[in-house]
């Protein structure tokens, strides 16, 4: 251990006097888009796996109460796990990486490139009904953030690689790079320029290439044709729809989050708030997994 610690640290002294910061961004983009796309693969295949579970269990018993038993059950086992691996500090949403880039110098804790896989990949796979969008951002970022403070990396190269993280985790889950990278440059970079812009699709192909060799499934299919113009106004239409849709979702979030946040028991808040969400995909099957099975 010892001679691998004194290796190791030759070769960053060796880096830091031969290859520029710059430079260097290339081959760590390189890098965080090859473990980020592991990560999204895991997730993927996690995820595929557990969701083999219900049609298993509903075809054997013949008993649909299964799509009610199974989200409980992913929510209870995900409050577990958090309460015993992750100290019950498992935080949510894209907000504590916009928080770790303006106030902590674009520094994510090391059991971010794990936890959420772990505790999405269960309650997702087992008929929650969440996104994988924010648990593949928050795990890229924090890839992208540890490997660039392992290479003494300063602010803005590890703000550009966790940036580059969560745009490889984005295109290796929904295979779209181009998705990753605008996503990386609207929301986690405040300055766009081509030194930024050339790691970023670096990261992203990257991930693309290592997502598509060691996993063929796809978390969904879209069916799409040709572009028709006579079809602009329903685009308009349907984006009117969509904001107005997003805007009850807010709202509606905002107030349920509010009305859990009174209740102080957290296995009451899970026991209510997994039934709940049980009955509703009971009553609305395809609500199951967000629609992550295999088509």
């Amino acid at each position: 251990m010892i001679i691998f610690t004194k290796w190791l640290n030759k070769l960053l002294y060796w880096r830091l006097y031969h290859i520029s910061n710059r430079n260097f961004l290339v081959i760590a983009s390189v890098i965080v888009g090859i473990i980020s796309s592991l990560a999204a693969v895991i997730l993927k295949m996690f995820v595929h796996w557990l969701h083999g579970l219900p049609s298993y269990l509903t075809e054997v018993s013949n008993n649909h109460l299964w799509y009610i038993y199974l989200p409980l059950s992913g929510i209870i086992i995900t409050v577990i796990v958090t309460k015993l691996l992750f100290k019950g500090k498992l935080e949510k949403g894209l907000g504590n990486i916009l928080f770790a880039i303006s106030r902590k110098s674009s520094r994510v804790e090391k059991e971010k490139m794990y936890s959420h896989l772990v505790t999405s990949g269960i309650t997702i796979g087992l008929g929650g009904s969440a996104g994988l969008e924010a648990p593949i951002v928050v795990t890229g970022a924090a890839i992208g953030s540890n490997i660039a403070r392992f290479f003494n990396l300063g602010y803005k190269e590890r703000t550009l690689l966790l940036a580059c993280g969560s745009a490889a985790g984005i295109a290796a889950v929904f295979n779209s790079p181009i998705a990753g990278v605008v996503f990386a440059m609207e929301v986690l970079l405040t300055e766009i320029s081509i030194p930024v812009f050339i790691p970023l699709l670096i990261a992203t192909a990257t991930s693309i290439i290592v997502s598509k060799f060691l996993y063929k499934g796809q978390l969904f299919y879209l069916g799409t044709h040709d572009w028709y113009y006579h079809a602009i106004p329903f685009y308009l239409l349907l984006g009117t729809l969509c904001g107005l849709v997003s805007v009850y979702m807010t709202r509606v979030t905002i107030r349920m989050e509010g009305f859990f946040s009174r209740r102080k028991n957290i296995y009451a808040k899970v026991l209510w708030g997994g039934l709940a969400l049980g009955i509703i995909i009971f009553l609305f099957p395809p609500l199951f997994g967000e629609g992550y099975d295999r088509s």
